[in-house]
């Protein structure tokens, strides 16, 4: 199979909404996550879309998260 120039910026779009799926998702359910729940969030049925977002999805959980700064009350 030959990959496009239009392929791969198809493929680096999937690994960003795998990417954004995980930054969107709650830390507790971060925790709760199983491979049956990552199975179900990703939307591709081709093998090489489903394995470009898992990737991005998983690269994203594997970055530090930022902790949210509480303000004191005045």
């Amino acid at each position: 199979m030959t990959v496009t120039t239009n392929d791969t910026f198809q493929l680096s779009r999937i690994y960003a909404e795998g990417w954004n799926t995980a930054n969107r998702l709650a830390t507790r359910e971060v925790e709760l996550l199983d491979l049956g729940n990552l199975a179900t969030l990703n939307p591709y049925t081709l093998v090489v879309e489903r394995t470009r977002w898992t990737s991005g999805f998983s690269d994203a959980l594997n970055e530090q998260r930022p902790v949210a700064k509480l303000r004191k009350r005045p």
